[in-house]
């Protein structure tokens, strides 16, 4: 009988080599520096953090952080580009599904701006445009992502639109800003006030919201 420690013998005779348990692999060190930024910077604010307190949140150097990023600007675009991805397209996402009227998916984007799972890429997405009124690069970003932000619901209304759902004398452009601000500008609400609706009040307000951009006699 073959021990639990033995290796077993291949067909030939000659033993198996023992397999090696695999390796378990954890975030990069710049994974967890993102990670660690996107708390502080949501917390603290841009313009109030330091490197050594990402590095501290993080359990690692200041050294850790220029050997992956140029500066506490860069670190906050990749921030920027890992944690507010989800808030900047989210709902705004072409669906799986092809039975979906893009009105939904309109009411979507809206009653997404106040979910709570996306509260840190908020808070972090009001630091971002804050510190985009001084640096370029950061601004330069925030303008791509949004670029396609624009474009994804810039094909919903028209879409909608071509259903009949949204008044096709409507200015497209003015609709899709609108649908923005929405989602946007509740990150500016929510530093002074938390007590916001909850999702099943603001998803039916969205409803109104979409229903009203309806053609009308």
């Amino acid at each position: 009988m073959i021990s639990p420690m033995s290796s077993a013998a291949t067909p030939g005779g000659a033993p198996a080599e023992p397999t090696a348990p695999a390796a378990a692999t954890g975030p990069t060190t710049a994974e967890r520096l993102v990670e660690a930024a996107a708390d502080v910077f949501s917390e603290q604010g841009y313009d109030g953090v330091r490197v050594q307190d990402i590095a501290r949140r993080a359990g690692l150097t200041t050294g850790a952080i220029y050997a992956n990023f140029r500066n506490k600007a860069g670190l906050l675009l990749q921030t920027i580009t890992s944690i507010t991805t989800t808030h900047l397209a989210g709902a705004e996402r072409p669906t799986d599904d092809p039975a979906a009227k893009a009105s939904d998916e309109l009411v979507e984007v809206v009653t997404e701006a106040t979910s709570k799972r996306d509260a840190k890429a908020r808070a972090l997405l009001l630091e971002a445009f804050v510190a985009a009124r001084r640096d370029t690069d950061v601004r330069q970003l925030l303008r791509q992502r949004l670029n396609v932000s624009t474009r994804r619901l810039t094909d919903r209304v028209e879409r909608a639109k071509a259903d009949g759902d949204v008044d096709e004398r409507l200015d497209t452009r003015a609709v899709v800003r609108l649908l923005q601000a929405l989602r946007f500008g509740i990150a500016s609400l929510e530093t002074v006030d938390t007590s916001m609706p909850g999702e099943d009040a603001w998803r039916q307000l969205s409803a109104v919201v979409i229903q009203g951009l309806r053609p009308h006699p």
